[in-house]
């Protein structure tokens, strides 16, 4: 196979430990890599077994399977492929498994000679460890003149898998590569790195530009809101229309945060101000009373919780979206929220991105239980906001309408084509 690598990537598939981690910044090429080095493996080793896994079989099919395919296509070659049981296999050759790492009890059943992990730190610490525990058991196929060895990748997400097992208590005979975007901007739109550094928070760029562990989780969850950088004071709220309103449903504990979503300049970029929060209120009907009486005769475009589809705090036959709806409110919600850390990192890139632009403030006076919860929720043990219901439930309310109308759009650099000689 003829193909161009830079130094860091070179790095990466030349080496010959048996336990190899990358840590890389967005499209530094890693998973080309990766691929790249398991269809080497594959080929100079007639007979070994190899296997795929990555956080969820839609990476698998997505990325890995198809350019697979794509290279056995473009060189003639003859080979079987099975989606339904996972596996593409050469004539001559022996088998590629692919393996979703959310379902380590997949994991059995089969010898290989080597496997190759994407996206590990994805992953739990605890569910990355049983799988790539599990995935070593598996790595007992011999072959001769051949090495076993397990290859894993990942943009780093906090101090997770790679840095225990990598860095702080590096596994015997393992080495960790660490690879920037900046080393493959060759290979990269002009607009790429600039797009990147706009779309994410500071505080997340060291990891996914240069591929550096960044303690995520001690930052504080909304680690880019500054009290007094992101306050914008709101002298009359009379002329907001419409309000968009952002709602979390909880009986009892119902929390809704009010919005002026405003263009200062028709050739400026949106920005969102928080202008006021309902707190506590007993359920949606309440809420509901609430924001008609602070808001008479105005439009109400409401982003709740998507789940509230189907969950109902008053009458068994009538959910909370249906009650938003009969009372006159327009309901902008996906068929289900976007990840925890999707609307995390949507919201802290709003409230100051890589380039030091704030697009999201709070009139703090007029919302101090949400700017109390700003400054004061923090991670759990498991690396995701704590739900202790004291700071979730405002957070909640008020980063649903970011990630509805501030989305993160996942970078992607694309795959290079790799040819046969």
């Amino acid at each position: 196979m003829r193909v161009k690598l830079n130094p860091s990537q070179r790095k990466l598939f030349l080496a010959d430990n048996k336990y190899v981690a990358c840590v890389a910044g967005y499209g530094s090429g890693k998973t080309f890599v990766l691929i790249l080095k398991m269809l080497y493996d594959y080929f100079s080793n007639p007979g070994a077994n190899l296997c795929y896994f990555a956080p969820g079989y839609q990476l698998c099919f997505d990325i890995a399977y198809p350019m697979l395919e794509e290279f056995l296509t473009n060189t003639k070659t003859p080979y079987h492929s099975n989606k339904q049981a996972r596996y593409i296999s050469v004539p001559g050759y022996g088998i590629i498994y692919f393996r979703s790492a959310l379902k380590p009890e997949t994991m059995i059943g089969f010898s290989i000679l080597s496997a190759y992990g994407d996206e590990v730190d994805l992953l739990p610490y605890e569910l990355a460890e049983k799988v790539i525990d599990k995935m070593m058991a598996r790595m007992r196929q011999r072959i001769e003149g051949a090495k076993n060895q397990l290859y894993l990748i990942s943009t780093p997400e906090g101090y997770k898998y790679m840095y225990h097992n990598f860095e702080k208590e590096p596994l015997e005979d393992s080495t960790l590569i660490r690879m920037s975007t900046y080393d493959n901007i060759a290979n990269l739109p002009d607009d790429f790195i600039p797009t990147l550094i706009k779309k994410y928070p500071k505080s997340l760029i060291d990891a996914y530009l240069l591929g550096k562990f960044v303690n995520i989780n001690k930052l504080g969850v909304w680690a880019e809101f500054d009290r007094e950088k992101n306050r914008m004071s709101v002298d009359s709220i009379s002329s907001v229309n419409p309000i968009h309103v952002g709602m979390d449903f909880n009986v009892g504990k119902g929390c809704a945060v009010i919005f002026d979503i405003r263009q200062p300049s028709s050739d400026a970029e949106k920005v969102a101000v928080a202008i006021d929060e309902i707190i506590n209120t007993f359920d949606t009907n309440e809420t509901i009373s609430v924001i008609k009486e602070r808001y008479p005769g105005k439009s109400v475009i409401v982003y709740p919780d998507a789940s509230g589809s189907a969950r109902k705090t008053i009458n068994a036959s009538i959910s909370d979206l249906s009650l938003l709806r009969d009372a006159g409110f327009t309901v902008r919600a996906n068929r289900a929220n976007p990840s925890v850390k999707d609307r995390v990192i949507a919201t802290n890139t709003m409230f100051c991105n890589g380039e030091g632009e704030r697009r999201l403030f709070v009139d703090v006076a007029r919302c101090p239980n949400l700017t109390e919860a700003l400054e004061q929720q923090v991670y759990d043990d498991n690396g995701l906001p704590s739900k202790d219901g004291k700071y979730d439930h405002v957070t909640d309310a008020f980063s649903y309408p970011i990630a509805y109308l501030f989305p993160v759009h996942k970078l992607r650099a694309g795959i290079a084509k790799v040819q046969g000689t």
